[in-house]
């Protein structure tokens, strides 16, 4: 048992008190500490728990890209720029068109409010969409993505393509048009042709950007090929 003087010793911790000194000298850092590391964890969670919505898209809205490995009626795309011409809110539909710069070629593109094409800049015709996007996106996101296509660059070529896609995290990635923080995409599937008996695995990655409302890159492989492209600059009217 202790005296009443020894209890007094520990228990006052008040300023100048012997016990006071020694909480304050060992107990209140590590408190702190304890409080930056909460306020740390609370804001790397609520980064990673974003939810991106729906662009807003309008008339005027231009990107540019540099593909790898895009041809379209047989000559490499190179550099395009895509411009909106319309936006249809009654319809769900954007219509654009891509300028490729080399030679001035336009070619119509027609997408969802969601980004999902219906007719690509490089000849890809697919009437259910391409749906690589599933609004609002968020981390941990899996779903399925399926659709037709017909490639007008090569005749016959038409099939179906399946995917199981999955929206995998936030990075922060670089192209030519600058660093953004862009949310990764992934899907895994398989196409099977229609015009002859062929199938095979596929892959597709893209960085969506909310601020440029699109993808900043987006890359395509297959046991065949691959290609892909990144944004070299955009203009947008909001």
């Amino acid at each position: 048992m202790i005296s009443a003087g020894q209890n007094e010793l520990m228990t006052r911790i008040g300023p100048g008190t012997p016990a006071g000194t020694l909480l304050r000298n060992y107990w209140q850092p590590a408190a702190l500490a304890l409080v930056a590391l909460a306020t740390v964890s609370v804001v790397s969670f609520g980064a990673d728990d974003e939810t991106v919505r729906v662009p807003y898209v309008e008339v005027g809205d231009c990107w540019s890209y540099r593909t790898d490995n895009i041809i379209y009626q047989n000559k490499p795309v190179h550099d395009y720029e895509l411009c909106v011409t319309l936006v249809d809110q009654s319809k769900g539909t954007i219509l654009a068109v891509g300028t490729r710069k080399d030679d001035g070629l336009e070619i119509d593109a027609v997408y969802s409010l969601e980004w999902a094409g219906y007719a690509s800049i490089w000849g890809l015709i697919t009437p259910e969409g391409t749906k690589h996007f599933r609004f609002p996106l968020k981390i941990g996101d899996v779903y399925a993505n399926e659709f037709e296509f017909r490639d007008s660059r090569l005749g016959k070529n038409n099939g179906k393509s399946t995917y199981t896609m999955k929206v995998v995290g936030w990075e922060e990635i670089t192209v030519p048009a600058g660093t953004f923080r862009a949310l990764k995409i992934e899907g895994h599937g398989m196409v099977k042709r229609y015009d002859r008996p062929l199938e095979f695995e596929q892959t597709i990655t893209w960085w969506y950007s909310p601020k440029v409302n699109r993808h900043v890159k987006f890359w395509y492989r297959n046991p065949a090929r691959s290609f892909g492209e990144e944004l070299t600059g955009f203009k947008l009217n909001q």
